[in-house]
């Protein structure tokens, strides 16, 4: 995957339309697509995994929750005053390393720990 792609790019990666797409994005309060926005490869992931969501029926309401809920663990990791970007929550998200049980479902964050009920 490219490390940035067009809003076009990113809905052939997403394997959706431009519409659903954009009315997920404005659903969930994410910035609107401009002409010239360029996706990072974080991102794409970020909107693969809300797709998968909404695939296996969970509600776009309950997606919003959740969002909410790691943005405010990530607010609390400080990890908001890293970068000025409106895809804070995303920027220092690399999904290619780590372990997945250390990791946010949506953003895909490494905590440094096994999110479980056992540690939690």
């Amino acid at each position: 995957m490219a490390a940035s792609l067009t809003f076009s790019e990113l809905c052939q990666t997403c394997g959706k339309s431009q519409v659903y797409v954009r009315n997920l994005l404005t659903s969930l309060g994410l910035p609107a697509p401009a002409k010239d926005s360029r996706y990072s490869s974080a991102y794409a992931r970020f909107i693969q995994t809300i797709i998968a969501l909404r695939t296996f029926s969970v509600p776009l309401g309950e997606i919003a929750d959740l969002f909410a809920k790691e943005q405010i663990v990530l607010r609390l990791l400080k990890i908001d005053g890293l970068g000025v970007s409106p895809t804070w929550y995303l920027d220092q998200c690399d999904n290619n390393k780590g372990r997945k049980e250390r990791r946010l479902l949506l953003t895909g964050y490494d905590v440094g720990f096994p999110i479980d009920s056992k540690v939690i």
